[in-house]
């Protein structure tokens, strides 16, 4: 019996693994394909493309995944289904606003698995344009303070300018940039020159305004944000909380 149950902990760690590990794999092929679609499939042209490829990398993804999701992005490679970026939009708990990023090359598959979970937490899906007009699509890009320390910040803060930064934030250990989306290689270009390791960049959905609720309803909030970003098809979620 302790030898079956042994072996069986093993199968099961193991299984755990490997779903942690292709997802991992799908969300750096999904941010390579999204990279390709964009700005085209050479990463020498295409910064962003360059640093989703170089990500994906240093997290061992097989070459050939790389190389696949290149031409999936360009429209090369059509046999394994037309992948779709959709932008799904819905309240959650308390009336909070959550916009989901997906990619899925299944639209009622991936509208039935959020229904589920929406529905789970008191929300629901809404129409195209219900949710979205609160938030603005802008490239960000936030980085540790610490990863500066030798360079002249004003110096910084003006290649960022010149490469679009619309907004610079961040006085004590978070930086954070934003900008237009048109502008976001740019701003890859001077992240890159100066050799800054990044906390998170990309194009995202930021909230026009933010509200704030009690705690338990945030609790609650969070949650389902970790259940929908389970989900095989979602990339990102995005709400209006503080």
């Amino acid at each position: 019996m302790a030898k079956h149950s042994h072996w069986h902990n093993i199968r099961h760690k193991k299984e755990k693994e490997d779903k942690k590990k292709s997802k991992l794999y799908s969300k750096h092929s999904k941010n390579i394909i999204k990279a390709a679609r964009e700005g085209g499939g050479d990463p020498e042209k295409n910064v962003a493309l360059k640093r989703a490829i170089d990500q994906a990398k240093d997290d061992d993804v097989p070459k050939e995944n790389i190389q696949r999701a290149i031409k999936r992005g360009t429209g090369e490679l059509l046999d394994e289904g037309e992948m779709e970026d959709i932008i799904y939009e819905g309240y959650g708990p308390e009336g909070v606003a959550i916009l989901v990023d997906a990619t899925t090359d299944n639209r009622n598959r991936t509208s039935s698995d959020l229904k589920y979970v929406f529905s789970d937490y008191g929300g629901s899906l809404g129409e195209s344009g219900s949710v979205k007009w609160q938030f603005n699509y802008l490239a960000v890009i936030e980085f540790d303070k610490k990863q500066i320390e030798d360079i002249d910040w004003e110096q910084l803060q003006l290649k960022f300018m010149e490469a679009g930064a619309e907004e610079i934030m961040g006085v004590e250990e978070i930086k954070k940039i934003r900008a237009d989306k048109d502008d976001y290689n740019s701003l890859l270009e001077v992240i890159q020159k100066y050799e800054i390791e990044t906390k998170q960049e990309g194009l995202k959905w930021v909230p026009k305004e933010t509200i704030s609720v009690k705690e338990e309803t945030e609790e609650k909030v969070e949650n389902m944000i970790e259940d929908l970003k389970d989900l095989r098809d979602v990339d990102e979620v995005f709400t209006n909380l503080e």
